[in-house]
């Protein structure tokens, strides 16, 4: 479940070149939840001992996000951000995706996992300071859940955050390794 998680949080990142590079906060919402998910979390980690929240934090940077105040923060270099669909080809999430429309505004994908999941985000951009959009994700047991996203640029400087991809391929690199 974590690498999907991951990988549709790689896919809301795949949509353009022209957003701007820099730290991201995404907004989520689970089905039918009118409630924040990240806010348990986030309560949670106030109530943590200094050194125990500092280690989550740190946790989380290591996956290439951290927590928000509406939601999860990530990084987009450049570089991420002119290929436009860099995130399609992460290995980690053991998904294959596709680009099946992309426009100045719009984008939709389609993904397929080896677990049996598949799916299908749309990303709507505005302007290159936000976007919202929504995927679909049916797993192997036939269940399909909607997840809406809304994202909205928070600072050129991301900080202690990495670029998502990047550490993406950190972490399919720590697993071949590890073989």
């Amino acid at each position: 479940m974590k690498m999907v998680l991951l990988f549709i949080l790689l896919t809301s990142w795949s949509a353009q070149a022209f957003m701007k590079t820099g730290l991201w906060e995404i907004q989520t919402q689970f089905g039918d939840q009118k409630s924040d998910p990240m806010a348990k979390m986030r309560e949670a980690m106030a109530k943590m001992p200094a050194e125990k929240r500092k280690q989550m934090e740190a946790m989380m940077q290591g996956m290439g996000v951290a927590a928000g105040s509406k939601g999860i923060k990530i990084c987009v270099d450049e570089t991420e951000a002119k290929q436009g669909d860099f995130l399609h080809r992460n290995e980690n999430a053991k998904c294959q995706s596709k680009v099946v429309t992309k426009n100045a505004k719009n984008v939709v994908t389609e993904f397929n996992c080896e677990d049996g999941t598949k799916g299908r985000a749309e990303y709507e951009f505005p302007n290159t300071d936000e976007f919202k959009g929504v995927t679909k994700v049916t797993n192997a047991k036939g269940k399909t859940t909607e997840i809406k996203h809304q994202a909205k640029f928070l600072a050129k400087d991301c900080g202690n955050i990495k670029p998502i991809k990047k550490v993406a391929n950190e972490m399919q690199l720590k697993k071949m390794q590890s073989k």
